[in-house]
């Protein structure tokens, strides 16, 4: 939870070409591990759902500072997942040296509820629906979020508001970029810190 603020610092750098959206933290051998899939690249084929996940380590655990993977989601009931692909570097954000590759394909997974792995599922279904909407939201909108929205409506909001944040961020005239970040850090550490998953 703590580390969510590393997303945003992530998002403003010049030379991002992915965007990773934050959606799951849990613990695992004492390392805080947070969730982000990439939300540029979700594709879909013959009834099935891929894309990105993410996972960000709080410290290095054998050389290691983060993995991507890829996954294969069969989105129907009872939904399921595939890992495709795991990567893992010496970095945070897939940064630093490739450590180990693995290209062997999981069996079919049946996630248990409220687990980590039935979040990534669910994240992977729910966000591949909204890739291709043309609908936009001004940061005046995000900025009037009720208090008690729902953790899956603050991160469509945030994704809704990607054209306007870019174009803020290079309005050196106006606030609201700055004002984004403050609101984000807040909300986002206060969904998370209320909505932990299970290790699985």
């Amino acid at each position: 939870m703590k580390n969510i603020s590393i997303f945003v610092l992530f998002l403003i750098t010049s030379n991002v070409e992915a965007f990773w959206m934050p959606f799951s933290e849990y613990t695992s051998k004492n390392i805080d591990i947070s969730v982000f899939i990439e939300t540029e690249e979700i594709s879909e084929s013959k009834g099935y759902k891929y894309f990105w996940i993410l996972k960000n380590q709080s410290r290095k655990y054998n050389g290691v500072g983060s993995f991507k993977e890829y996954y294969q989601a069969d989105c129907d009931n009872p939904q399921r997942y595939k890992t495709l692909k795991q990567i893992a570097y010496s970095e945070n954000f897939g940064e630093g040296s490739v450590e180990a590759t693995n290209n062997k394909k999981s069996k079919w997974v049946y996630p248990t509820p409220e687990s980590t792995g039935q979040s990534i599922l669910k994240m992977g279904c729910d966000v591949s629906s909204v890739q291709n909407s043309d609908d936009k939201l001004s940061l005046q909108d995000f900025f009037e979020l009720p208090e008690d929205v729902s953790t899956e409506n603050f991160l469509y909001i945030c994704f809704r508001c990607i054209g306007a944040l870019e174009a803020a961020k290079h309005n050196t005239g106006d606030n609201s970029y700055k004002k984004f970040l403050d609101f984000y850090n807040t909300n986002a550490l206060r969904m998370l810190k209320t909505s932990e998953p299970n290790k699985n």
